[in-house]
């Protein structure tokens, strides 16, 4: 029997327009009346999956969890604790601010519901001037809902606090060019994980969200075998090798489809819930 449905916001559980889709909601609700805990697992902040938890009634059961951040933070519903984990150290901001200015990136420092943005100079005509060349898409601001943006004036200048992550943006054309060269730079104590086709981001090694479901079994005293998971970007790879049934999205990168149990339909065609009626199908929901 499933125990634990575990799922990625962005791409996974949300379409493309941002939204649950009504037969998604419905699918993961009539689980939770069933027993089954609820966890969302994101790259989000807390404060920033409150729409999600509302729209999927999370507050109705208790025994439900948000792993945000990647894996830094986990949020249990029962009372209200937070476990937090490693940040990336002040002094490690400026190297990755550094990496976007060398091969012009924009670079988001998330500090909380605080967004530090880096621009190379001139970052914007250079940056037109690129996809024009290469016939490229520009990126969208997915995560313009979350928080304010604050300006850096230099990446040289000693970055004064530790921070969530950092995410580095630009096309996917140019993220996959750079990708290889900015692995080799990061300090000992980072990884970059390529979360969208144009966004990645830079965490402290030993977070994901994979060890923070570990935790929660742990704590739940759920088996491997008891838990379903879905994902589609890199940071959700240690996840789906965690539980014993770990489906890729559709639109999952080739790296996440490869790791998974199996490959659900796509985050725009209801994939989730499509999983879901197999296992019921098998009386397991």
């Amino acid at each position: 029997m499933i125990k634990m449905i575990a799922a990625d916001l962005d791409g996974t559980l949300l379409n493309d327009d941002g939204v649950i889709t009504p037969a998604t909601k419905n699918a993961l609700i009539h689980a939770q009346e069933n027993g089954i805990r609820m966890v969302i697992a994101t790259g989000r902040s807390p404060r920033f999956t409150a729409r999600e938890q509302e729209q999927l009634q999370m507050e109705r059961f208790k025994d439900n969890y948000i792993i945000a951040l990647n894996g830094q933070e986990i949020c249990r519903f029962s009372d209200g604790h937070i476990w937090r984990g490693p940040r990336v150290p002040a002094a490690d901001v400026s190297p990755v601010l550094k990496l976007a200015n060398d091969y012009c990136l924009e670079a988001l420092c998330y500090d909380g519901n605080v967004r530090y943005q880096y621009l190379p100079p001139d970052f914007q005509a250079k940056k037109e001037a690129w996809l024009r060349g290469r016939q490229a898409a520009a990126y969208k601001d997915h995560e313009s809902i979350l928080g304010e943006k604050r300006p850096i004036t230099s990446w040289e200048a000693p970055f004064p606090r530790e921070v969530n992550k950092i995410a580095l943006l630009h096309s996917s054309v140019r993220l996959q060019e750079v990708l290889p060269l900015i692995r080799d730079r990061l300090a000992p104590g980072l990884k970059a994980l390529l979360v969208k086709p144009n966004w990645l981001e830079i965490i402290p090694t030993g977070v994901s969200k994979g060890e923070a479901l570990k935790r929660i079994m742990e704590e739940t005293g759920i088996q491997t075998s008891e838990v379903a998971v879905f994902g589609d970007g890199e940071n959700d790879i240690d996840m789906i090798k965690t539980a014993g049934y770990g489906f890729a999205m559709g639109n999952a990168f080739p790296s996440v489809k490869q790791a998974a149990f199996a490959v659900t339909a796509s985050n725009n065609q209801d994939g989730i819930a499509k999983a879901l009626r197999f296992f019921a199908e098998l009386g397991c929901v």
